[in-house]
């Protein structure tokens, strides 16, 4: 059963999704997304008539487990994207396929707090990284990588830090 309908984890203003989002509406997409806390995303969901559902962080076994049956319950079938700054467990990432978009150039800077760790680096190059998540922190199949030069005194404009 194919399902037009992408599951999105967010903790945070969720600037990337609603970026594509006129990509995803006239591909007929439809977003659910999980958040866990109050922040940005829910008032952009709110605006743009997206359902979303809030589940208060415990632990990431107990967080996984509701938003398995969350996502489940809304029709997402394939495909879960990450926003989020938490970690999830193997009920997401073993139910769907499941994407983190990591601000750094992986293997570099893994982990949280990676804008941090190159602002106090001499690195001149800035990366983000599309990769699988699987049980280990940053270190699951990267599928795209981009990077670009930049200054730090403009670092602090990126969100994640």
């Amino acid at each position: 059963m194919d399902s037009n309908i992408l599951g999105v984890i967010a903790s945070s203003g969720g600037g990337v999704i609603f970026e594509i989002l006129p990509f995803l509406r006239r591909k007929k997409i439809d977003l659910k997304i999980i958040t866990d806390r109050s922040c940005e995303i829910e008032s952009k969901c709110i605006m743009e008539n997206i359902e979303f559902n809030r589940i208060v962080y415990k632990d990431k076994n107990l967080f996984s487990k509701e938003a398995n049956l969350f996502f489940k319950s809304k029709g997402v079938m394939r495909l879960v994207l990450l926003f989020f700054t938490r970690l999830i467990a193997e009920e997401i990432y073993g139910n769907f396929f499941t994407f983190n978009i990591h601000p750094s150039f992986l293997p570099l800077f893994a982990g949280f707090g990676a804008l941090k760790k190159v602002s106090n680096s001499d690195v001149k190059l800035l990366g983000a990284s599309v990769h699988r998540v699987n049980e280990n922190l940053d270190k699951g199949p990267i599928f795209a990588q981009i990077m670009n030069s930049f200054t730090k005194d403009k670092i602090e404009f990126i969100s994640f830090m």
